[in-house]
């Protein structure tokens, strides 16, 4: 099991400092820091938690661009396979290639699939720009905090 990432703030001089430590737990990560900053008194740990605890903003668009790409992979899936569908039925009795059938429905498909492909690529760009942003936002907390 992986250990988490826990943010600790505590005092310096009077000056609130943040660092980041590995544990198993709060306590596991209250020991990992003890042993890190052995000069630290337990009294000037102002908070420990996990740095996956900050607020995530921005959840109803999360949840649209994971929708989008979903439907951008059912698409693909369902093109690909009405693709490779057409392709092996475009071939009469006798081993003769049908160009229209490839025309009529193959192509429809094929761009169905490359459309598939674009909104898997905009779902996913959009989330990785809305995750940017939140984690802009963590580490702006971090600073303001750490003054």
């Amino acid at each position: 099991m992986a250990q988490s990432v826990y943010v600790v703030k505590y005092l310096e001089d009077n000056n609130l400092k943040v660092v980041y430590v590995k544990g198993d737990g709060e306590s596991d990560a209250n020991k990992n820091f003890s042993k890190k900053f052995p000069n630290v008194e337990p009294d000037d740990i102002v908070e420990i938690r996990l740095l996956s605890d900050f607020t995530k903003d921005y959840g109803l668009t999360i949840m649209v661009t994971k929708i989008v790409a979903f439907l951008g992979w059912i698409t693909v899936i369902i093109s690909a396979i009405i693709f490779l569908f057409t392709i092996f039925s475009s071939f009469d009795s006798r081993g003769h290639f049908d160009f229209l059938g490839i025309i009529m429905v193959g192509l429809p498909s094929l761009s169905a699939l490359l459309t598939g492909f674009v909104l898997i690529i905009i779902g996913q760009s959009s989330r990785a720009v809305l995750d940017s942003a939140n984690y802009s936002k963590e580490m702006l907390e971090l600073q303001q905090s750490s003054r």
